[in-house]
């Protein structure tokens, strides 16, 4: 026996073991080799919990997409039950994210949007990643997902005793005076 054709192979799925016969024990082994391409694989995060966040700003995607693979993804607020992709400015309701889901750069250019989709009395989102290699020869990994976000709270600068600064927001300053005075302030 020479060699091993491939070509009569079943598609490969779980776990497969190939057994050789050898009637020449002085014969050298021989080895197979195969590559196969994964079937699709779909892939769900825990519940990250936002209920300490004020705002989000953006929440961005990092991943290898090599080739003609595909990574597609969708968000959840309501632990898995429903799954929502983003299209013209608006969240739909998806039952097939290999279809609607949105790619890597729809969802990192979504940003602010994420605040509408969160439940306002308990702050979560969970995703789900469509993963689906094309060639053997492709690379798809997602290498992390971060976010930015305006926390609760206020951002409290003091720089002497004769004023305050309180940071509400990204957007509103207060400011504290504490010595009588005529003061000019640039905003």
């Amino acid at each position: 026996m020479d060699s091993i054709p491939t070509n009569n192979l079943p598609e490969l799925v779980g776990n497969k073991q190939i057994h050789m016969y050898i009637d020449d024990l002085t014969a050298p082994q021989q080895t197979f080799v195969s590559k196969s391409i994964p079937k699709d694989t779909v892939v769900t995060s825990n519940n990250i919990t936002l209920s300490d966040v004020h705002e989000v700003q953006s929440i961005a995607l990092t991943a290898t997409n090599e080739n003609t693979s595909t990574i597609k993804m969708a968000v959840s607020p309501t632990d898995g039950n429903e799954w929502f992709v983003y299209r013209d400015n608006e969240w739909y309701i998806s039952n097939n994210i290999k279809v609607d889901g949105n790619t890597i750069e729809e969802f990192n250019t979504i940003n602010e949007a994420f605040n509408t989709i969160l439940n306002i009395n308990d702050k979560k989102l969970m995703f789900k990643f469509y993963m689906s290699l094309n060639n053997v020869n492709d690379k798809l990994e997602i290498d992390k997902l971060s976010y930015t976000v305006d926390l609760k709270g206020i951002f409290e600068k003091v720089i002497d005793t004769k004023y305050r600064q309180l940071y509400t927001t990204n957007n509103t300053v207060k400011l504290e005076l504490f010595e009588d005075g005529v003061y000019k302030i640039n905003y």
